[in-house]
């Protein structure tokens, strides 16, 4: 499978005097595809995120941003269009010196993937736009 892809990928980071660190980051990525079996595509993301740490308490982080992504399927219909949220929050916490609480949220609106065994990886499905909301917490213990 052949195709021709450009990815660029910019990054900025703030620290504010109030301890928190701002981040602005963008990503374009183009595929064009030689075989029309494979739909081109291509996407812009950017993402505004804050962190803070307070050494051996807590810290946390908050993400939002969205993804546009424009696709083909080999059609004379032209390029579609579609913009998808994206939104994250985490929070650590130290109980003690070995022990931490992780709780995390995302939900991100995209497009469902799958894994093609000719090309070897995972390609989008842009028939299928899917929601993907997660919900994680774990206690991290060293020893």
């Amino acid at each position: 499978m052949d195709f021709r892809e450009n990815e660029f990928i910019t990054k900025a980071v703030w620290s504010l005097p109030s301890k928190i660190e701002l981040t602005w980051r963008n990503e374009l990525l183009k595929r064009v595809y030689e075989a029309a079996t494979y739909p081109d595509f291509k996407f812009i993301a950017t993402v505004l995120s804050a962190a803070y740490a307070k050494p051996k308490k807590y810290d946390w982080l908050v993400e939002a941003g969205y993804r546009k992504f424009s696709h083909e399927r080999a059609t004379v219909a032209g390029w579609n269009d579609a913009a998808h949220p994206l939104l994250l929050a985490k929070v650590n916490f130290v109980l003690r010196d070995d022990l931490k609480l992780q709780l995390s949220a995302s939900t991100e609106k995209t497009f469902y993937r799958s894994f093609d065994t000719l090309a070897q990886e995972l390609l989008w499905d842009f028939t299928k736009p899917v929601t993907i909301t997660d919900f994680f917490g774990s206690l991290v213990y060293d020893f």
